[in-house]
């Protein structure tokens, strides 16, 4: 194989990252730096008048508006596919990195929106995991990409990101009567059953304390709901995105994370990735692709629940009484590291060269 003559010219979507906001892209794209390819944003433009050697998308069902009626919708599946499809003949490879199953919590479009995700999947030249038990529940819900090109490519931590908190006195430890103190954090979504977790946290009534801490996303009603559930004794909601200087303060406060998500199309979880780069043991419905994560991280670090948010409560009470190391090994998760690994798909799903 030969060495490349130029560098590979990469449409990514989501390249960049504002406080806020989820940075993996932006942490996967920076990792490349000095490498040779260029990202560039995913646009329609761009995908018209670059070239691109790649164009990598995340959450295709992001690149239609969905909830823009039925007119606007099909105008963007037909803008997208016919740009996808005129990219790919002039020798463009599209690589899906699979963080979901599918759009969760998000306004439905019945046939459309499925005739659209069957039609893009049919032009994937290459599947990115971000765990080996994702791809099988990817290539199980999917049955048109069992054969597809795949490579699994960890989902990258967040340590150094975000500023350092505040220094703070060590926690004291429970027996003094310091309350414990549980969090969620992260976009309140209905998918995530942060509803359940405050009904379940007011049923306890043992002294503790749970932060809640994102914006809310959902309709009026839902508002209302988490504004209710709320006034439960020892709840703390923190209604606002957390913007990127507050969120290492945030976790600092916390014990452990809890995050009760429902079962249904999420795969990954990057709020119980952040805790861990934040050093903040994190309670995780037990999936196989949670168990992925365990098995990288350590029992000590990670626990899993089955059933309601109160077994997730229990699962805390539990995680935050065991010993651990001042920080979990993360290693295999950085992002410079993972960002080569990409580059080297990158190379392989275009037959150039790995750099």
């Amino acid at each position: 194989m030969t060495t490349t003559p130029r560098e590979l010219r990469i449409i990514a979507q989501a390249a960049s990252a504002t406080s806020g906001e989820n940075p993996y892209t932006k942490l996967l794209y920076d990792g490349m730096s000095g490498l040779p390819v260029r990202i560039i944003p995913y646009t329609r433009h761009a995908i018209a008048t670059q070239a691109p050697d790649v164009i990598h998308i995340h959450w295709p069902e992001f690149l239609v508006r969905w909830d823009a009626g039925r007119v606007a919708m099909i105008a963007d599946v037909l803008k997208e596919f016919s740009l996808l499809r005129l990219a790919k003949a002039r020798g463009a490879r599209i690589v899906w990195t699979a963080h979901d199953l599918g759009a969760h919590d998000r306004p439905e479009a019945g046939r459309l929106y499925r005739w659209f995700l069957a039609r893009f999947n049919r032009m994937i030249d290459l599947v990115i995991s971000l765990s080996p038990s994702a791809l099988e529940s990817v290539q199980a819900r999917f049955p048109e990409l069992a054969k597809t090109p795949a490579r699994v490519i960890l989902h990258s931590h967040y340590i150094g990101y975000y500023p350092a908190a505040a220094p703070v006195a060590p926690a004291a430890p429970l027996a003094t009567g310091r309350a414990l103190t549980f969090m969620t954090f992260g976009q309140l979504r209905r998918y995530k059953n942060v509803d359940g977790l405050m009904r379940a946290f007011g049923e306890r009534a043992a002294g503790e304390r749970l932060i809640i801490a994102g914006e809310i996303r959902g309709t009026q009603a839902f508002r209302e709901e988490i504004h209710a559930l709320a006034e439960t004794p020892g709840v703390e909601l923190i209604e606002r995105r957390i913007e990127d200087d507050a969120v290492a303060g945030l976790h600092a406060l916390a014990d452990v994370v809890v995050l009760p998500y429902d079962l249904g199309t999420a795969l990954h979880s990057g709020a119980a990735i952040l805790a861990l780069s934040l050093n903040t043991p994190v309670v995780v419905r037990d999936t196989p692709t949670m168990r992925d994560l365990q098995a990288v991280v350590g029992l000590e670090w990670l626990g899993v629940f089955e059933g309601e948010p109160a077994a997730a409560l229990a699962v805390a009470v539990e995680l935050a009484a065991k010993p651990r190391a001042a920080t979990p090994d993360l290693s295999r998760m950085d992002p410079t590291l993972l960002a080569h690994q990409t580059l080297d798909a990158y190379a392989a799903a275009t037959n150039r060269a790995a750099v």
